[in-house]
């Protein structure tokens, strides 16, 4: 169970990595879309404001996929505690 819950917690902070990198990315390429708006760049600002958006867009996702794996990680060790609290051993 101990390694199972060391795997979940390592799979998790990959994704929260992940997600934390893709925001971030997001709002620097948004950030980038309003200088190309400043500097007369239309197109460019365009471009770069649907990455952003697609950025933002996939770290969300990423969020909602480990929040789903955090949920069962949760839900098993409840699982779990429940199963010692109505067996326990003698």
């Amino acid at each position: 169970m101990v390694q199972r819950q060391i795997s979940n917690l390592r799979q998790r902070i990959a994704l929260i990595r992940l997600m934390q990198a893709l925001g971030v990315s997001s709002f620097i390429v948004c950030t980038l879309s309003m200088l190309g708006l400043f500097v007369n760049q239309q197109q460019l600002a365009e471009v770069l404001f649907g990455l952003s958006l697609l950025l933002l867009v996939a770290s969300l996702l990423t969020s909602l996929y480990e929040i789903a794996i955090s949920t069962r990680a949760i839900e098993a060790e409840l699982a779990d505690i429940d199963a010692k609290c109505r067996y326990p051993k003698a």
